[in-house]
């Protein structure tokens, strides 16, 4: 039979280990690439926060070569991008008629939302930075409702 004090420093020392193996286990599926991105971190990886204003925001991400993460948004009405695409340090102008994404990679069939070859209207552009790189495409289709569509990935393991 314990007394009270051994009760309590038991119950302390199960606590103790409850909480390292929980944090443990967080990290060691976030260090390893098993849990599933968050917006803010994807945010982080492109170097920007989305616009004001997104709306319909979808992603995905895989690490299986390289950490890649596709990107898709709808925005309102003339909506400037400029700010988006400085942040990141993307001068870049959109090229009117062109698209980075000219068809669907077997990665991208699954994703029902990942559709930019469906543009008719659109601009974009692709430019390598800071080890990464990046496609934009603005299909402008629906001038009331414009979508972003990024991928970027990093040009080694990340």
């Amino acid at each position: 039979m314990q007394t009270r004090t051994g009760k309590i420093i038991s119950g302390i020392l199960l606590f103790g280990a409850a909480i390292t193996i929980i944090v443990t286990l967080l990290w060691g599926t976030n260090a390893l690439g098993w849990r599933a991105w968050r917006l803010i971190e994807v945010e982080n990886f492109i170097g920007a926060k989305l616009p004001d204003g997104a709306r319909d925001v979808r992603f995905a991400t895989d690490n299986q070569k390289t950490r890649i993460v596709w990107l898709r948004f709808t925005l309102p009405a003339q909506t400037d991008l400029s700010d988006f695409l400085n942040q990141p340090g993307l001068d870049t102008e959109l090229c009117a008629g062109f698209t980075p994404f000219p068809g669907a990679n077997p990665a991208e069939a699954g994703m029902t939302w990942w559709t930019p070859q469906t543009a008719q209207t659109y601009s974009g552009f692709y430019v390598i930075r800071e080890g990464k790189m990046v496609e934009l495409l603005l299909d402008q289709t629906d001038p009331a409702n414009p979508i972003v569509y990024l991928r970027v990935y990093a040009l080694g393991m990340e």
